[in-house]
């Protein structure tokens, strides 16, 4: 990210948006091939990315500083 912000100009919010979305589109390639192994507790799996996203949500509606 600091390479895209620093080099490229582009703003910060605009990168971290980007990362977030290749982390989730690489997550859910990788869990294909884990699902099909059967190596991945899908329920555990849910009740964190509930966790994740409620705590990116309150995280993102606090005033910056």
């Amino acid at each position: 990210m600091p390479v895209i912000t620093l080099f490229l100009g582009v703003p910060v919010k605009t990168a971290i948006g980007a990362s977030i979305v290749s982390v989730i589109a690489t997550s859910s390639a990788a869990q294909i091939g884990y699902i099909d192994r059967g190596i991945t507790h899908t329920r555990l799996g849910m009740v964190l990315e509930l966790a994740t996203t409620l705590g990116a949500i309150a995280a993102a509606s606090l005033p910056c500083s």
